[in-house]
This record gives structure tokens, C-alpha cells and sequence, in this order.
């Protein structure tokens, strides 16, 4: 990855782990939450364990689009704190 837009210089990350809040809020979205939701609605145990192995697998499939989601909203939240700022 770039750590530059070759157009018009930006930074794309200016902190390394910067994006790391982001990550973790969409990972517990995409994996944990379907499971406890799962759990709640009284799924059975193979079946939570078929959601559980199939959402390891999407979560693997969508590892790129997970970190380019995680950085869209750390780039967001940069440039709409410094423009209120």
C-alpha cells in the first residue's frame, strides 16, 4: 500500500495504528455479534458452530476490505476533526 496519494500527497495513514479503533469495532461487527445473536435466538450448538466456521472464513476472504473500511473511517474522522477544529 501506498502511504501516499500519488495525486495530491496526502497522507493515507499518518500514524501507524491509527486504524486499529476502527478494526475492532467492524471485526466485532462482521464475526462476534452474529454469533451472540445466534446464541440469543437459541440456535443449536452445531448450527453455532457452522455460523462460527463460516464467518471465520468470510472474515479471512474480507481481511481487505475490513482494513480498507477501518482506514476510510480513520481518514473521515482525521479530516472532519481538523476542518471543526
Amino acid at each position: 500500500m501506498n502511504d501516499r496519494c500519488s495525486d495530491c500527497g496526502i497522507w493515507f495513514i499518518e500514524r501507524q495504528g491509527d486504524h486499529w479503533f476502527f478494526l475492532l469495532f467492524i471485526d466485532r461487527g462482521l464475526f462476534i455479534f452474529p454469533i451472540i445473536v445466534g446464541y440469543y435466538f437459541g440456535l443449536r450448538p452445531e448450527m453455532l458452530v457452522a455460523l462460527a466456521v463460516f464467518l471465520l472464513l468470510v472474515f479471512i476472504v474480507a481481511t481487505p476490505f475490513r482494513l480498507g473500511l477501518s482506514l476510510a473511517f480513520e481518514y473521515f474522522m482525521r479530516i472532519k476533526i481538523k476542518r471543526d477544529q
